[in-house]
């Protein structure tokens, strides 16, 4: 959890995954998040060598430059006094397992394009969900059995189309 909403950029990601990673007794992690944290699921991925990762929204970058016309936590990002990580270009762990899930307009679709370009990704947009996809699948009797199902490397998709959920 990001209390101060920097999107890592505050906190000490070496000091917290060796936390995890001696906690964990070198038992399987799996890393999970939605918006600001399916950001940092994906960040603390590599760092953690986790084996799946589910994020629910994330943003690619924070930083301007990168997807500029990104307002919606424009006041969040104002706060950030160092942009540690610009974006997750480097954060995927090639071992992992990765979902990553979206709903439909064009603020998700600005973060859901850079998601596309990697390789071993699984990105998926939900056409009636909107940023709250997480919400939208619990609503639907889905979220556990999706979140399940992804942990334990079986078919996601016939869940989803035995519901008659809509996605691409």
């Amino acid at each position: 959890i990001d209390k101060n909403r920097t999107w890592g950029n505050h906190l000490n990601i070496a000091e917290i995954s060796r936390l995890i990673m001696e906690l964990s007794q070198n038992k399987e992690i799996t890393c999970i998040g939605n918006s600001m944290g399916g950001f940092l699921a994906i960040l603390f991925s590599s760092h953690l060598a986790a084996s799946s990762v589910i994020a629910f929204t994330p943003q690619w970058s924070i930083c301007g430059k990168i997807v500029p016309g990104e307002q919606r936590w424009r006041n969040y990002r104002n706060n950030i006094s160092k942009i540690v990580y610009a974006d997750l270009s480097s954060s995927f762990n090639l071992k992992a397992d990765y979902l990553v899930l979206f709903g439909s307009g064009s603020g998700e679709d600005m973060h859901r394009k850079f998601f596309l370009e990697i390789d071993g990704c699984k990105v998926l947009k939900f056409a009636d969900a909107g940023h709250n996809v997480a919400s939208y699948l619990k609503d639907e009797n889905l979220l556990y059995s999706l979140i399940e199902k992804w942990i334990d490397r079986e078919d996601i998709f016939t869940v989803l189309r035995e519901k008659n959920i809509c996605f691409e």
